[in-house]
């Protein structure tokens, strides 16, 4: 009887015909269908959220963000996914993005202290050391938890190494993996600051540590075998090399790898097979240089001059400053009999190669002299000389964290702007360049926002 009458409450199809009841029922049900709306979005952003959290501390920004759009979905407004979507936006490198998004935070009434951290941080990460260095000496004092002391160390790394002050990025790496002996990231960035100092038994060291560590991560193990190709040890790359292969058989970068340690085994088939299959993944117009210069290797050393002249032209067409490629279809033309051909592009070669030669001595001298603007100018007119007009502007822009008034920089970002149809950016540069710049974490910086 009792349960006869529960399930009249419950099931409207049961509910006696007086009408006086339904009013009262219906009335109590929109209500609690609201509540229930309510407290499952929250419930589901609330779940969003722990899996942002969780994608952060892997260090898997893509996920983390798509995590926070569903939170964000789940319960528009709320204050914690504003705040974590401004974290994920700063560690991923956008900084910009990363600062709106605390604005939207402090906003909707998040802790001001919190944000005042992430705003430190991002200014370390920017490599503007000078204006987190009193709020950090004074934290690590006071003691912080091993959470914020993770997010301090990788912010400082990012800064240093974006800034090339690679000595103080290996002393600051070289502390966090003390204190973390199996984290990954810190022996990843640790190992790129060698490569940058063409320290390449040290990178592979780090990557082997990687490897041993974690044997299923592709991109130690790939870079490991890329580092032993360097230093002639062709069998141990060769090894890692097809331990790649089997798990990303269409990774091209793993494919040049099998090629060239092929080629230098001595097995030109096998080593043109691979090549063919990595080519044939892209139109004729968009093939990677570095498989080309590969596949013209090949041919001279089958004695296929005619051939191996072809593949290389299409290589230097596509990237004239690829300094391999222009040294090799030199040695193509001199094989064919076209002296002054050869010539040609032999003194090409060399040019190439005495601009990085130049750009590695720029690296190792700001090592010792790291606020010196004009060198970090000089790298990037280097790089803009050689085609990298992107990677030649960021450069610049760590000229002007040491020296906001430097006006070659100035002069040379404003021409940057311009050509690439960036006019607000360009007259922003022949602004700053005549009056005082204050550093200001909240505000857009024109040079390091491509």
């Amino acid at each position: 009887m009792a349960r006869s009458r529960w399930r009249r409450w419950l099931w409207p199809g049961s509910w006696p015909g007086s009408w006086p009841g339904k009013p009262v029922a219906l009335g109590l049900a929109v209500p609690v269908a609201v509540l229930a709306f309510v407290v499952g979005g929250w419930c589901a952003a609330t779940w969003s959220l722990r899996s942002a959290r969780l994608s952060l501390a892997r260090g898997e920004f893509a996920a983390a963000l798509t995590a926070l759009d569903a939170a964000e979905r789940w319960q528009p407004g709320r204050a914690e996914t504003a705040f974590e979507f401004a974290r994920a936006y700063r560690r991923s490198g956008d900084l910009d993005r990363g600062e709106e998004w605390l604005q939207s935070a402090a906003r909707r009434g998040w802790s001001a202290e919190e944000i005042t951290i992430q705003r430190f941080l991002a200014s370390i990460q920017s490599g503007r050391f000078d204006q987190a260095e009193p709020w950090l000496s004074r934290v690590l004092r006071a003691g912080v938890s091993d959470d914020l002391a993770e997010e301090i160390y990788e912010a400082q790394a990012k800064g240093y190494l974006n800034s090339y002050r690679l000595n103080d990025a290996v002393v600051c790496l070289n502390f966090w993996i003390q204190w973390k002996p199996r984290a990954v990231q810190p022996r990843i960035w640790l190992a790129d600051a060698w490569e940058r100092c063409d320290r390449w038994q040290s990178a592979a060291g780090e990557f082997q540590a990687i490897v041993d560590l974690a044997p299923n991560h592709r991109e130690a193990r790939r870079r490991l075998a890329d580092n032993l190709l360097i230093l002639n040890d062709v069998a141990g790359a060769f090894q890692h090399f097809q331990i790649c292969a089997r798990e990303t058989p269409d990774d091209d970068a793993v494919a040049l790898g099998l090629a060239r340690c092929l080629r230098r085994l001595g097995r030109l088939e096998e080593a043109e097979r691979s090549l063919s299959q990595l080519l044939g993944r892209h139109p004729d117009n968009k093939r990677p240089v570095d498989a080309l210069v590969e596949q013209g290797q090949i041919a001279l050393d089958l004695r296929q001059t005619v051939r191996a002249v072809a593949l290389l032209e299409q290589a230097v067409r596509a990237d004239p400053g690829h300094a391999l490629a222009q040294s090799t279809l030199a040695g193509a033309y001199l094989k064919s009999g076209e002296i002054e051909q050869a010539e040609q592009h032999r003194i090409l070669a060399e040019r190439i190669k005495q601009r990085f030669e130049r750009l590695t001595e720029i690296i190792g001298q700001l090592t010792d002299a790291p606020g010196n603007a004009d060198l970090r100018h000089e790298a990037g007119m280097v790089l803009m000389e050689q085609g990298l007009r992107a990677e030649g502007a960021r450069w610049m822009a760590t000229a002007l964290l040491v020296d906001a008034h430097h006006h070659p920089t100035h002069a040379a970002l404003e021409e940057y702007f311009a050509s690439i149809g960036d006019s607000d950016r360009a007259a922003q540069h022949r602004r700053l360049s005549h009056r005082d710049v204050r550093h200001d974490p909240r505000t857009k910086s024109p040079a390091l926002s491509e």
